[in-house]
């Protein structure tokens, strides 16, 4: 993961905490997050496998 990835993240979390965000938006944020960075991972390492949804 990429030193700006987990940033945002760490942001995230930050916010929840101090009362910006709502605790289940920023969950809801998290991971959505976590899945867009862990499609994009796999699209990296494996360039030639194309699938749709």
């Amino acid at each position: 993961m990429h030193g700006n990835d987990w940033e945002k993240q760490v942001r995230l979390q930050f916010a929840a905490e101090c009362g910006f965000l709502h605790r289940a938006a920023a969950g809801k944020l998290y991971r959505d997050y976590d899945d867009t960075l862990g499609m994009l991972v796999k699209m990296t390492t494996n360039p030639n496998h194309r699938t749709t949804r």
